[in-house]
């Protein structure tokens, strides 16, 4: 290789040309030193801007392993951004502090242009070369890759220790010719290994192991830097027993085995090591699995933990009449819980967890439902929502259940969702008796509010009527009689007091038929003889009639039927009778309409006057009103009141009839 400047002028400087050729010869030696050597080795110049500021940094030399990287072989006199220009710039700014800060440097770090791990060490040259600084590097990638491959898993660990088990195998019998090279082998590895080789008592039994060999590793691991020589059983007394055992078996089988065990010589690690037969002795390959340990102590307490949650919400599903489920609506995977296929009549995992077969077991008029909603809360995610349905479980039994479902997060493509399905049969029933016995109490409770108006409606009108014919038939008789008799007290002319007795006849004439009319009037007011010979029409009409002198009245009639009840007939009567009497008592209206209506099985009375009105707020509370609203509301009707300025409008409705009996 043609020496470069830079070598040339390390070597020269500061000659005398005498010493040229003893120094080229020196050179020689030096260049082949330097490319012997196994690290990679450079020197780079550090170049400058014009503010001073680390732009580049060409190299200047470089041995037979440096110029092997991909990309090197003609890196000599080349800058770094000729060379690698996708590479950063720290490489340059730590060249130049190494340069300022003169003190050479030692770190570990990835080049991504070769795609490497690299252990660096930077050292300046000083001034006689200014701006230069030294490299030397090893290339640590396998060490770094066998770094990560120890953090892999225990299946790894079983596959690890079969390749390992061969290479052992391949290695024992390399180390038979070259015990230094057995230790050159042994301690690059990061698992500790050693050689025990057995020890015989007087019968040829196995009675314990001296340890030959031990690689780095396992000195770092047990702390111990003087183990070869020492004996298993008498300075390390914890391997009598299973792992003693152990040992024997396989070197009189020479079948390998592991073993895992506690450290007794630091609390709370553990230790894997496999045994391989070679020869006479062992050859023992020990990892620290302590990490592992732990996580799987972990890992079997959750899964306790787990079970044991699972247990009690088993049991509380069982209890609570209830089931669990999920659904990844982007893949379609549901979970049922155990109680949820009982709850369906089915034995757990009878069948699998999938819509299309749960669907079978729902009632045929609530399947569309059910399909709909969960139509819904496939493209929903259905936030939570509840549904109610039957299902006809095997056996053929109907029950009916109620489902409760959450969102509990969104998924690429979907939702995840937790949803309750409850048995709800016994409080169905439940509820459909409750309804039950409330109708038939309200509807007993109408019959006897309704018998107890009628009583009360008939009864008035009976006494009424009883009063009425007593008016009628008792002083009404008497009055007519008295009436005759006074007219038969006619005296002659020339009688005594013959004009006094005139003008007492005629003024008693004139109070006996006052008494009669008034007699007449009381009857009629206390029982209208017209609503029970023509009906209720004709007594409405004969209301009117009775109040057309005072304003004028129209009354209306519509759809009315041919019967209807008598209790209906006389509250519709008396409320018509009250309110006109109120119109013409407090209204001042000119003009009054009474409409009366049969539609949609109740009748519709509205009594509308032109009067001024009143505060229906306060008015509407008085005895008069509140009387007529208190009957209504026996009646199970509606009593509404309107009045403003231009009048005032009361709107009455009453059920036609009764309930029906059950």
């Amino acid at each position: 290789m043609k020496p470069s400047v830079g070598l040339r002028d390390f070597l020269v400087s500061g000659t005398p040309p005498e010493a040229g050729h003893a120094l080229r010869a020196s050179e020689e030696k030096y260049r082949t030193l330097f490319n012997s050597i196994d690290e990679g080795f450079a020197i780079w110049k550090v170049l400058y801007d014009d503010a001073g500021r680390p732009v580049d940094a060409r190299i200047l030399e470089g041995n037979s392993h440096f110029l092997s990287l991909p990309g090197h072989a003609d890196a000599i006199g080349k800058t770094s951004r000729e060379v690698f220009p996708d590479a950063d710039n720290w490489w340059i700014e730590t060249f130049h502090d190494v340069i300022r800060g003169g003190v050479p440097v030692r770190f570990e770090r990835f080049f991504d242009p070769v795609q490497r791990w690299l252990e660096v060490h930077l050292c300046p040259l000083g001034p006689l070369f200014p701006d230069q600084v030294s490299v030397v590097f090893n290339d640590v990638t396998e060490r770094r890759r066998n770094a990560e491959a120890l953090r892999a898993s225990e299946q790894n660990l079983i596959h690890f220790n079969a390749r390992l088990e061969a290479e052992v195998r391949a290695r024992t019998a390399e180390l038979k010719e070259s015990r230094d090279l057995l230790h050159s082998v042994l301690d690059t590895s990061l698992i500790g290994m050693a050689l025990l080789e057995a020890v015989r008592g007087a019968s040829g039994e196995v009675e314990d192991f001296r340890i030959r060999l031990v690689n780095t590793h396992l000195r770092q691991m047990t702390g111990d830097a003087y183990m070869p020589g020492k004996l298993l059983t008498r300075d390390f007394p914890a391997v009598r027993g299973g792992l003693l055992d152990r040992m024997i078996r396989v070197l009189r089988t020479r079948e390998p085995e592991g073993m895992e065990y506690p450290n007794s010589a630091k609390p709370g690690t553990w230790y894997y090591t496999l045994f391989v037969p070679n020869g006479d002795s062992l050859v023992a390959s020990t990892l620290d699995i302590t990490e592992r340990k732990r996580h799987e102590e972990a890992l079997t307490k959750a899964h306790a933990s787990l079970e044991l949650r699972n247990q009690i919400h088993a049991h509380a599903e069982e209890i609570a009449g209830m089931g669990t489920w999920t659904w990844n609506t982007a893949t379609d995977v549901l979970t049922y819980s155990d109680n949820l296929y009982r709850l369906f009549g089915l034995r757990p995992g009878e069948i699998d967890p999938d819509l299309k077969q749960i669907a079978r077991y729902i009632h045929p008029e609530d399947r569309e439902r059910v399909r709909e909603s969960s139509d819904q809360l496939r493209r929903t995610g259905g936030r939570a929502m509840a549904l109610e349905y039957r299902v006809i479980r095997k056996d053929g039994s109907l029950r009916h259940f109620s489902n409760r479902v959450q969102r509990i997060g969104e998924i690429e493509n979907g939702y995840m969702l937790v949803g309750i399905t409850e048995d709800i049969t016994y409080r169905k029933l439940e509820e459909t008796h409750n309804r039950q016995l409330l109708r038939e109490r309200s509807e007993a409770e109408e019959r006897q509010r309704r018998a107890l108006l009628a009583a009360t409606l008939n009864t008035q009108e009976e006494e009424r009527r009883r009063i009425a014919e007593s008016l009628h038939n008792g002083i009404g008789q008497m009055l007519y009689g008295i009436q005759l008799n006074l007219n038969l007290l006619d005296l002659k002319p020339g009688d005594t007091w013959q004009e006094r007795h005139a003008r007492q006849q005629r003024a008693t004439s004139r109070l006996l038929s006052d008494a009669i009319t008034e007699s007449r009037r009381i009857s009629h007011a206390i029982m209208p003889h017209v609503l029970e010979d023509f009906g209720l029409k004709a007594a409405v009409d004969d209301i009117c009639r009775q109040f057309h002198g005072k304003l004028k009245v129209d009354c209306q009639f519509a759809t009315l039927p041919e019967k209807i009840e008598q209790y209906v007939q006389i509250a519709l009567y008396r409320t018509i009778q009250e309110l006109m009497t109120n119109v013409v008592k407090h209204a001042g209206a000119r003009k009054a309409t009474v409409r009366l209506r049969h539609e949609d099985g109740a009748y519709h009375l509205e009594v509308h006057d032109d009067g001024r009105g009143f505060d229906a707020s306060v008015q509407a509370t008085g005895i008069g009103l509140k009387t007529l609203r208190e009957k209504i509301d026996l009646l199970k009707g509606d009593f509404d009141v309107q009045s403003g300025p231009e009048g005032t409008r009361i709107q009455v409705r009453v059920p036609a009839e009764a309930p029906k009996e059950p």
